[in-house]
């Protein structure tokens, strides 16, 4: 498995849905970071691993990935107030949200691995403030932002 990029950013949801839910795809892309060395970006401020170890913090199989990952936290986080105004006005409104989006903006690939229909992704995705939150986050922003099965078919796996 080869994942082309080096830094990622991952939003919460990817972790919950492969730790607490143990989603296949989940879990295989996780271990797929994992396996291939891959940087996980979070800010520095720790909002990001707060948020996770609220979510997850205890669970062996967290803890365990969260310990053999390589977690690099010298982004700020921190969105320019013309990105967090124009996405608070597409709908994405939550400050742990645009912290993610600010980390993978700051990120030397710029990917962010999500599930948020707040961030275009996920099950309400298709619904026209995701798309248009989506657009602002790939077109604007210029971030590569792909679900769990979008990250697997990325690195070559297909999915089933």
């Amino acid at each position: 498995m080869q994942i082309k990029t080096k830094h990622l950013t991952i939003d919460t949801n990817i972790l919950v849905n492969g730790f607490k839910k143990h989603s296949f795809t989940h879990l295989t892309i996780l271990s797929a970071i994992v396996s291939t060395r891959k940087t996980v970006c979070v800010d520095s401020g720790g909002q990001i691993v707060l948020e996770y170890r609220r979510l997850l913090g205890g669970k062996e199989i967290f803890e365990k990935w969260y310990k053999e990952a390589t977690i690099v936290s010298r982004f700020k986080g921190v969105l320019r107030d013309c990105h967090r105004t124009k996405l608070t006005e597409l709908g994405c409104r939550e400050p742990s949200d645009h912290v993610f989006i600010a980390v993978a903006i700051e990120s030397p690939d710029k990917m962010l691995l999500t599930e948020d229909s707040d961030m275009g992704k996920g099950v309400k995705g298709q619904e026209e403030n995701s798309r248009k939150i989506l657009a602002y986050l790939t077109e604007n922003l210029r971030l590569q932002v792909l679900d769990a099965k979008e990250a697997l078919e990325f690195i070559g796996i297909k999915p089933s």
